[in-house]
């Protein structure tokens, strides 16, 4: 009988504490580049600090800029583009933009935003009231028979549950 882990399962462990690190060293990097533009970020306390998932958001505006600015190909692309499109419809070239807004927010005072539940319930709301204004305002579109594209010509899904709720 074998004691403790196998030699595959170390490997893995090893790749993945690996991942972590180059991860951590970047998100690091990113978050001193961008504490350092200014005085009020500088002296920001280690433990406070959201480097992480201040990298995660400004990838993830990559992605999605590629995706619904640019267009580029590809089953990853296409994807985040009918994610982003059929979510929130004529608003989707702003997802880029607020993400990069919120990522830059969590790297140079996540103090100062609030906790994270709060900040979920503010910009929930006013995503959702501004979605369903958007949808209204181009004609309410329905879905037919199961397509929603033409959904994406005003609120998206979202704007469309909104706007239902306040007709």
């Amino acid at each position: 009988m074998r004691n403790g882990p196998g030699p595959v399962s170390r490997s893995f462990g090893a790749v993945g504490r690996g991942i972590a690190a180059v991860w951590l060293g970047l998100a690091h990097a990113l978050g001193a580049v961008a504490r350092s533009i200014g005085q009020s970020a500088r002296d920001l306390d280690p433990e406070h600090r959201r480097d992480g998932v201040g990298l995660f958001l400004f990838g993830l505006a990559t992605v999605v800029a590629a995706a619904v600015w640019w267009q580029l190909p590809g089953g990853v692309m296409d994807l985040a583009r009918s994610v982003t499109s059929g979510a929130v419809g004529k608003v989707g070239w702003l997802v880029p933009l607020f993400l990069v807004y919120a990522g830059w927010r969590t790297l140079r005072d996540p103090e100062r935003n609030g906790p994270a539940g709060r900040q979920v319930i503010g910009w929930a709301a006013f995503a959702l009231g501004l979605l369903g204004i958007v949808h209204i305002a181009n004609g309410n579109p329905q879905p037919v028979l199961g397509d929603a594209t033409n959904l994406q010509e005003a609120g998206g899904a979202v704007g469309y549950v909104t706007s239902s709720l306040l007709l």
